[in-house]
């Protein structure tokens, strides 16, 4: 039998920290770019909460993948053996592991409203890997929209994906 979660504290964050120099006449000029988009989570119903949390690394194929993260219902479960029940999708993480094929996200069957259409796709190519924050209470609407659809440009790409969220706003 699993056992509901009843903790789930963290982070998810974008960091960027890249200096460009170049010498000019008599000193060297620097350009800094910091950004630090960094979302710390507890366990809850409200802005910056979440409840459930889900990770996997998933073969994809030319067939295609689809993951339902509403419902579990391709098997996806937590750590404690789960099923999903999201209504609010708070961060979504797709890491393409292939060193030569690319990862397409969307298409067929795709439904989380993250791309502007139910066909679009998102190519991440070889390495490449993708992080969607929403810590707001309603994060990404999932109650409808519920199936995330991978696809590898040829042979078999092993995808790293991790999303969290809840079931319920505060």
């Amino acid at each position: 039998m699993a056992n509901a979660g009843t903790d789930l504290v963290g982070v998810t964050a974008i960091k960027i920290n890249l200096t460009a120099k170049a010498a000019i006449d008599l000193s060297t000029t620097k350009d800094v770019l910091t950004i630090d988009e960094s979302n710390s989570w507890t366990f809850g119903h409200a802005a910056n909460g979440m409840e459930m949390l889900f990770h996997d690394q998933i073969s994809v194929t030319t067939d295609g993948v689809t993951i339902n993260v509403r419902t579990g219902a391709t098997g996806r479960v937590d750590g404690f053996g789960n099923a999903a029940a999201l209504d609010y999708l708070k961060f979504l993480y797709i890491k393409n592991t292939h060193a030569t094929s690319t990862l397409m996200i969307g298409g067929t069957a795709n439904t989380i409203p993250i791309l502007s259409g139910d066909t679009d796709t998102l190519d991440l190519p070889p390495g490449a890997s993708l992080l969607i924050q929403a810590p707001s209470d309603a994060g990404i609407d999932v109650s409808t929209g519920v199936t995330l659809f991978l696809d590898a440009s040829a042979g078999t790409i092993l995808a790293d994906v991790a999303y969290g969220g809840d079931d319920s706003t505060a």
